[in-house]
């Protein structure tokens, strides 16, 4: 089902107090702006849910910053504030974080409020992250729905590098297809209407974590893809030798790789501890690099598989299908 995002925007003076109304789709994530490059000494900034405090953050006289976030098990886990600017994060966005959000902010040089109406919009796809899948070699689109007056950014990976821009002053989008050496030279088409990203001719290195955001005048809404991509490999007869590769060039300390089959997702291999099980007494998990290797493969070991790699640099799925050639 196709996830429809909008947002109404109002905003009016008033002594200073700015009003915005800001719609969000269940599940997904919504920053609201201080509009400061960052906080000051002496600074205090302060959020507010309904009239009570939920997060707060301060730099003293010496420089020193302090923050707190509200103990209420059902937010305190879904709020993060921006120890630079004071922006407030609401990840995984429900319906009991609907409601008038007032900033307040004290300084040396004065004071300033700021108020925020967030409501929820339903939505029958209310998971946080949106899974997609793709076929290596085969395009794939990750939709949004961007209004007219929002401009936008899609990121990827855990480094969450910027791969494409649509900036609504400018009236202008750029695809900066040669980050990340490359891996998306050629290949990434914006819609600059809904802001729709199309990546073609997949490969493995196009699997992991993408992120849509959609900047309004002082709040920004995030909408996260896990992309999987699935490689076929074909085996000329059972008994065959193959070898599947996790995509790493060297594996680090603190890398966490795991082969998973079938569609219970059993892990047959991990780097972080043996997997006994006779039936895979046929496969070798190279050390340096993740890659799996199944020699003598039999007919109960033909299916799906998938290497779960999180990595300092990215947390990422991909899949391969063995069949036979026969």
């Amino acid at each position: 089902m196709k996830s429809a995002l909008i947002l109404v925007i109002s905003s009016f003076f008033l002594i200073g107090v700015f009003g915005e109304l800001v719609s969000v789709m269940q599940g997904y994530s919504v920053t609201l702006h201080t509009d400061h490059t960052e906080i000051q000494r002496a600074d205090t900034v302060e959020w507010r849910l309904n009239e009570v405090r939920i997060a707060k953050i301060s730099m003293d006289s010496s420089g020193v910053i302090s923050d707190s976030v509200s103990s209420d098990e059902a937010s305190r886990d879904r709020l993060q504030l921006d120890r630079q600017t004071g922006d407030l994060k609401i990840t995984n966005f429900k319906t009991t974080d609907s409601g008038q959000y007032k900033l307040k902010i004290k300084s040396t040089r004065g004071s300033s409020e700021k108020t925020f109406s967030v409501s929820v919009k339903f939505t029958a796809d209310k998971d946080p992250v949106k899974s997609v899948s793709v076929t290596v070699g085969k395009p794939v689109t990750l939709k949004t729905e961007k209004q007219k007056n929002q401009g936008m950014k899609w990121r990827f990976g855990s480094q969450k590098t910027v791969i494409a821009e649509l900036k609504v002053r400018a009236d202008s989008f750029t695809v900066y297809d040669d980050v990340l050496d490359g891996i998306f030279r050629d290949r990434l088409k914006l819609d600059n209407q809904t802001g729709s990203l199309t990546i073609t001719n997949t490969t493995n290195e196009h699997a992991g974590v993408y992120e849509a955001e959609l900047r309004g005048s002082s709040y920004t809404i995030h909408k996260t893809f896990n992309v999987t991509v699935t490689d076929v490999k074909s085996v000329s007869v059972e008994g065959d030798s193959v070898t599947l590769h996790s995509g790493l060039a060297q594996i680090q300390t603190d890398d966490v790789i795991l082969w998973r089959f079938g569609a219970q997702d059993n892990i047959i291999a991990s780097l972080n501890g043996p997997v006994v099980d006779p039936r895979w007494s046929n496969m070798h998990l190279n050390k340096q690099t993740g890659d799996l290797t199944i020699s003598n493969i039999q007919r109960n070991q033909f299916g799906d598989y998938k290497v779960e790699f999180n990595t300092t640099n990215m947390i990422s799925h991909r899949k391969y299908h063995i069949i036979s050639g026969e």
